[in-house]
């Protein structure tokens, strides 16, 4: 048990010093090799891009400060609707980064933005709140994050400005899904592809193309599924789901800008269980061990390799980048904000302004009904059942995100709440599991040649030949 425990953590140090090298040097080289003429040439024409389809489509007449202010902020009074303002502040800020810009270096230097905020109820300072340190956290000191996402914008701005990248996006994001529901319908029937369009359709996923960030996660987690689909044979024999999983975070912490993180690892570990029901001698116990070290080794990767980033920017940039993100990390995990209030937001934008409390509700009622239902008619065994509930834990993962990380999820509910999107689909996979009769792995087909040695119709008839006489 020791010797396991000692190779599997000298194996993810390895993984993490490696990738952590890989990271550097691929952003670097992104920088470094790239024309910067062109891609700020196209970056800036984008830029420009998107604060005017905002000032046509909300009115927004002002300085470049009113616009950028008109892009932060998204009000709640219209909650689901198509926003395209909610898809810019991404975008824009990805686009400054690409040309070594700060998009807030017009509103950090002016003393109004900050109690435009709280006039926008946007942030409440509240009374003994170190307003500092709050400052110090809205300060656009994004170095804590990676910015992996330069090493794919930076080639994509060499191409053309912010239009031809959203039909770019478009393209690769319908291969993608196209591709998944392919496997889908191989691996479990048409009725799990159904479900991840139908899901996809639920969140508006035709809209993710819209947003560069979105598209990055979304792809990276169609990516990371894919690979694991294919590959999942390798990965029970081998035992290395700790060590897919630890990739999958650290490539989150590589690309992702915090919006929804978790996507890369419910996705992929929503089909992981479905393979496991699929062989016939899965516990419930194995399939809980198998969620705990997903969820452990994603974890690790992610925070690890998010850590490494705070290291390495501190001594490039001679700053204490740690200060920043643990500032920055206590005011997202909720500092002003309930932390219900996160939870209520998300939902209330997931369910386009409706009562989502009241489907929640509707949910559980229903997960349960079924349960109770299913083991009355003995359609599934309780040990069936219970192989099954991990997928429920996958239904839960949204709301202990935006419980914990109230701050952000309540400020950027408008781009958090296609976390919901895993949380459906698990919940459907659940669903579908409990409903279905031959879910479990039937027996591979023996060979051709074994089926005509062995055919027993074709033995009788020559039995029954030999007794006619005939042979």
């Amino acid at each position: 048990m020791l010797k396991q425990i000692k190779k599997t953590t000298l194996t993810l140090l390895a993984l993490a010093l490696g990738l952590a090298i890989l990271f550097t040097s691929v952003l670097v080289l992104s920088f470094a090799v790239l024309p910067d003429e062109k891609i700020n040439k196209n970056a800036q024409l984008s830029i420009d891009s998107i604060l005017e389809d905002n000032q046509q489509q909300y009115g927004v007449k002002d300085s470049f400060l009113e616009k950028i202010r008109n892009v932060y902020v998204t009000r709640v009074s219209n909650p689901g609707g198509i926003n395209f303002r909610s898809f810019s502040l991404a975008d824009l800020l990805m686009l400054s980064f690409s040309k070594g810009d700060s998009l807030f270096q017009y509103t950090i230097d002016d003393p109004a933005f900050y109690d435009w905020l709280i006039e926008q109820n946007y942030v409440d300072f509240g009374e003994g709140k170190d307003v500092t340190n709050v400052t110090k956290a809205m300060t656009p000191s994004y170095a804590r994050y990676w910015n992996g996402y330069m090493v794919i914008l930076r080639p994509l701005l060499l191409l053309g400005d912010i239009a031809t990248i959203r039909y770019i996006n478009g393209v690769l994001l319908m291969l993608c899904f196209a591709v998944i529901c392919a496997l889908l319908a191989k691996r479990f029937g048409t009725g799990f592809a159904a479900l991840f369009a139908v899901c996809l359709a639920v969140v508006q996923g035709f809209m993710i193309p819209y947003c560069m960030e979105y598209t990055v996660m979304f792809l990276l987690s169609g990516v990371i599924s894919i690979v694991l689909l294919l590959a999942y044979p390798k990965l029970e024999q081998k035992q290395w789901g700790i060590y897919f999983f630890f990739i999958a975070g650290a490539l989150t912490a590589y690309f992702d800008l915090l919006s929804t993180p978790l996507l890369s690892l419910l996705l992929p570990l929503t089909f992981y269980i479905l393979m496991r029901l699929k062989e016939p001698k899965t516990t419930w116990r194995s399939n809980v061990l198998l969620m705990l070290s997903s969820v452990f080794g994603w974890g690790l990767g992610y925070t690890g390799l998010w850590a490494a980033k705070w290291a390495i920017g501190s001594q490039i940039l001679q700053e204490n980048i740690f200060a920043n993100a643990l500032i920055s990390i206590k005011m997202r995990s909720g500092v002003f904000s309930s932390r219900l209030t996160g939870i209520g937001l998300n939902m209330m934008y997931f369910g386009k302004g409706t009562s989502s409390l009241v489907f929640l509700g509707i949910a559980i009622v229903l997960v349960a009904a079924l349960i109770i239902w299913v083991l009355h008619k003995q359609k599934k065994t309780k040990t069936e059942v219970l192989t099954a509930l991990p997928l429920l834990a996958i239904v839960a993962a949204p709301f202990i995100f935006f419980f914990f990380g109230a701050e952000f999820s309540s400020v950027h509910h408008f781009m958090t709440h296609r976390l919901f999107f895993a949380g459906l689909f698990a919940y459907g996979c659940f669903f579908i599991f409990l409903l279905s009769k031959n879910f479990a792995k039937t027996e591979e087909p023996p060979a051709p040649d074994k089926v005509a040695a062995g055919n027993p119709y074709k033995t009788s008839r020559k039995k029954n030949a030999r007794k006619r006489g005939i042979l």
